[in-house]
């Protein structure tokens, strides 16, 4: 009844099925995160912005709280009931750019509430936020070992050769949880990725003193914009998602995002980055037998299966 399909292949879908849906951390604002717990070069940082001494502090603030402590920067990731994942180095919020005026600060709870959110970075004016990531620069790319009845031919291990050398390219998921004006009606968002910055300290325009360099290979993919509701004066809080690849491995990366207004106030709360090698395809360190990283040899194997250059060297016959 099946013809030439085979137990093979019915086998590798099943195995490619049990490998997705791998927990991640859960908070307020990481919404929807890619499930890349299992990739072996995976990385992931959140913060807050809280201050220092929350613990003793309510939002909205009560009488009788001290006086908040605001985070100092460089900021290690400081999400509440989450734990960084970074084996490369510490992850940092490097650079926070806000308007030069008394009102463009660090706050514990903006004036003019209900805000509903307490700890953020902003002012009456646009507002970035600069992080710097570090990711592993020496990945091996994907390897894998067929079982004896499976064949491919010269074209096939081309082909699985260029798909392993392109799964060594990082990728990145940004989300940033921003206020901006309700008129905007949720474009008040900006974000850049680069290997690099520069510094221009005498630029007026805050946003303008530190520029993200070496943006060349780098693909940015805004994915999702939520209004998730809330806020206070004129404005309204958003939440953007951001889906990034690179054709390389840099070391290091530099976040910049943005929250953009037509001339009221900005504020940024929570900043989620989960990095992987992989530009969505399998990645793993070199293995030398089969069944080792199971996950992403089914993954290798279905891609050739799937473009039809693996031939089954065996069938089942029809009754």
């Amino acid at each position: 009844m099946f013809g030439k399909i085979t137990k093979m292949f019915l086998g590798l879908l099943f195995g490619a099925i049990l490998v997705l849906g791998f927990g991640q951390p859960a908070m307020a604002d990481y919404h929807n995160p890619p499930d890349w717990g299992d990739n072996a070069y995976y990385t992931h940082q959140s913060w807050d912005f809280d201050a220092v001494n929350w613990p003793d502090l309510h939002c909205p603030p009560q009488e009788g709280d001290p006086d908040p402590i605001a985070p100092a920067i460089p900021l290690e990731p400081d999400a509440r009931g989450d734990t960084w994942v970074n084996s490369y180095g510490t992850p940092y919020l490097i650079y926070a750019l806000y308007p030069d005026d008394p009102y463009g600060e660090w706050s514990w709870y903006g004036m003019g509430g209900p805000w509903t959110r307490c700890g953020y970075y902003g002012g009456m004016g646009d507002t970035a936020l600069v992080f710097e990531i570090p990711v592993p620069e020496d990945v091996e790319a994907a390897t894998y070992n067929l079982p004896d009845n499976m064949k491919l031919s010269s074209k096939a291990k081309a082909m699985l050769a260029e798909k392993a050398e392109e799964s060594k390219a990082t990728e990145a998921w940004i989300q940033w949880t921003y206020y901006a004006s309700a008129p905007l009606q949720g474009e008040g968002w900006a974000i850049d990725v680069g290997r690099g910055y520069e510094e221009y300290p005498e630029e007026p325009d805050p946003l303008d003193r530190i520029v993200i360099t070496d943006t060349d290979g780098i693909e940015i993919n805004v994915t999702r914009q939520d209004n998730v509701g809330g806020g206070g004066g004129t404005g309204v809080w958003y939440r953007a998602t951001a889906n990034v690849t690179f054709d390389d491995n840099p070391e290091m990366f530099y976040v910049k995002v943005y929250a953009l207004t037509d001339g009221a106030a900005t504020l940024i709360d929570e900043v989620d980055i989960d990095t992987r090698c992989g530009n969505g395809g399998p990645c793993f360190i070199s293995t030398a037998t089969y069944g080792s990283n199971v996950g992403t040899l089914f993954s290798l194997m279905l891609f050739a299966l799937l473009t039809g250059v693996i031939s089954l060297r065996y069938s089942w016959k029809q009754g």
